[in-house]
C-alpha cells in the first residue's frame, strides 16, 4: 500500500493519515503529511481547515497526538 505521507493523497487523505502516525508515535511523519495538507488546503483556498491543520501541527512538533474531540467518548 501507498504511504499517504510518500504523495499521491489529497488534503483530505493526508489529514487522515497525520493524526494515525501521531497515535502511533510517529511524530516526524504527522508533520510531514500534516505540512503537505496544510499547503493543499491553503492552494485550493480553504484558510478555515489549513488554520485547523496548522494548530495540529504544533501539537505533532510537541509529541502529542490530535483527538477529535467530536468522537472523543465522554465520561
Amino acid at each position: 500500500p501507498a504511504d499517504p505521507a510518500a504523495g499521491g493523497a489529497g488534503a483530505e487523505g493526508r489529514r487522515a493519515a497525520a493524526p494515525a502516525y501521531a497515535e502511533a508515535g510517529r511524530f516526524a511523519d504527522a508533520v510531514k503529511a500534516a505540512e503537505r495538507a496544510f499547503q493543499l488546503a491553503s492552494a485550493e483556498g480553504n484558510q478555515s481547515r489549513a488554520s485547523s491543520i496548522r494548530a495540529q501541527i504544533e501539537l505533532y512538533r510537541t509529541a502529542s497526538a490530535f483527538r477529535d474531540r467530536r468522537y472523543t467518548p465522554v465520561p
